[in-house]
């Protein structure tokens, strides 16, 4: 057998690469099992005390950060299904075997203690992360402080323009630090130039991560690569804890920073309070440090309240989902939310769901003589919407929903887009599941789903008072 294969009960040979076309990612990490698995793999390879700042990191670095990790979950969740006779992996996963389903597999690979499972490529986004929080220390040592003098009892954490959605109100009265957006430059800009145009108090910030540690981490490697990545982050928000001092409310969406524990557990225990609000329907960082969490729905609340029990939870009020009726005098329509090019994030299995909609969705509406739309996002380029409509026939471009929504009863199409909470007051929303991908996982089971095989019938009968 070839290295990174497994050979099934019945002879075959599956190619451990392509297992991403056979499993969802996203389905993957929403079972409890990968979060077991993470910890175990703490457990294994590491000697961090659970209850430092340290293993929290570790732990929200290998539950987001892993490759290695989600490869092996994704054998794990495909084993559930298929029976697995061997496994030749990079890894000998010997002491991984509990973990799967399938009795008396052989595996095979490289057994090390000093085994790293961070992604190496974490060393390219740190060196970004160092040089443009830098950049804005810089630029916060010569102006920023003068804008503290605005004295505020409130300041807001902020990158890009969600933000502002989120917190409208509090943008009016509060200082707005914002930070370096690196993955997407343009995008930070606009918003920097945005908020210094319509509000008094916005300050360019930087996290005053350390070069000697970024140094430590390119020479490092395995175990101490991660250990070294862990105290590159941990400290960098140690010291920026200091920045706070004159605040007393802090206003933030962090949740996915794997480090943001360490600065808001220094804060909480100086007395402030401090909130965050999701900017989406993510499950990321299991340990988090908050006072409040506002939430889109109950799924999102218990991944976090798994680690994090002490957090007041609650409901954002703007996305609880109120269920509309349709209008006999309007139209149908069919709406799909596309979700862009789903295999830059290794999301190879959601790639080939929403490929195989959008033919389904296409035929179905040409049957059913219903308009096909298909909703961007506004993060996709004009190019892209172009080479959308070339690759699929008779799609009809949905520039304004509203606009929309006035003469057509709409039925969005969704695999697992956030934008479900808001399109839901203009239509009702269909989700796609498979024996494999569930989206009840993210946004719960009082959302409507439908199979492949029950499409059609589940349309049409929306439709019925037409």
């Amino acid at each position: 057998m070839k290295r990174n294969t497994i050979k099934l009960s019945d002879g075959n040979i599956i190619e451990i690469n392509e297992l991403g076309k056979n499993s969802s990612l996203k389905t993957v990490i929403l079972q409890k099992s990968f979060l077991d698995l993470c910890e175990f793999a703490a457990f294994k390879y590491y000697t961090f005390n659970k209850d430092s700042e340290g293993y929290k990191t570790l732990i929200n670095l290998l539950f987001l950060k892993s490759n290695k990790l989600r490869t092996l979950g994704s054998i794990i969740e495909f084993n559930k299904f298929n029976e697995i006779e061997k496994i030749n992996f990079d890894i000998d996963l010997t002491d991984f075997s509990h973990f799967f389903t399938s009795k008396g597999i052989v595996f095979s690979g490289k057994t090390s203690p000093n085994q790293q499972w961070i992604n190496k490529t974490e060393l390219v986004y740190s060196i970004l992360k160092w040089a443009a929080n830098k950049l804005f220390s810089i630029i916060y040592f010569f102006s920023g402080k003068q804008a503290e003098k605005n004295k505020s009892n409130t300041v807001i954490r902020s990158w890009v323009d969600d933000a502002e959605k989120i917190y409208k109100d509090e943008f009016e009265t509060s200082i707005i630090l914002i930070y370096p957006f690196f993955l997407n430059p343009l995008r930070g800009l606009r918003y920097i130039r945005h908020c210094f145009k319509n509000y008094k108090h916005p300050v360019l910030v930087g996290i005053p991560y350390s070069f000697i540690d970024l140094i430590r981490i390119i020479f490092s490697k395995g175990v101490a690569f991660d250990e070294a990545l862990i105290e590159f982050e941990n400290m960098a928000m140690v010291r920026h804890a200091s920045l706070f001092q004159d605040f007393n409310i802090i206003y933030t969406s962090d949740e996915y920073m794997v480090n943001s524990h360490v600065l808001h557990s220094i804060l909480k225990q100086q007395f402030k309070k401090v909130i965050n609000k999701a900017h989406g329907i993510g499950f990321y960082s299991p340990y988090v440090d908050y006072d409040e969490m506002h939430m889109y729905n109950e799924n999102q609340i218990n991944h976090y309240r798994n680690k994090n029990k002490s957090i007041s939870y609650y409901i954002l009020k703007e996305y609880i989902i109120d269920k509309i009726t349709y209008s006999p005098d309007k139209k149908p329509a069919i709406v799909f939310i596309d979700h862009g090019n789903l295999e830059r994030f290794n999301l190879f299995y959601e790639s080939k769901l929403q490929h195989e909609t959008i033919l389904i969705l296409i035929d179905i509406c040409e049957k059913l003589n219903y308009p096909f739309f298909t909703k961007f996002s506004l993060q996709t380029s004009l190019a892209g919407i172009e080479t959308f409509i070339k690759k699929y026939r008779n799609t009809l471009v949905c520039n304004n929903i509203e606009m929309l929504s006035l003469e057509n009863n709409i039925l969005f199409v969704n695999l697992f887009s956030t934008a479900y909470y808001d399109f839901s007051k203009y239509g009702e929303v269909l989700f796609i599941e498979t024996d494999i991908f569930k989206p009840a996982l993210m946004f719960g089971n009082k959302i409507e789903c439908s199979t492949f095989e029950n499409l059609e019938y589940n349309i049409s009968k929306k439709f019925l008072i037409n």
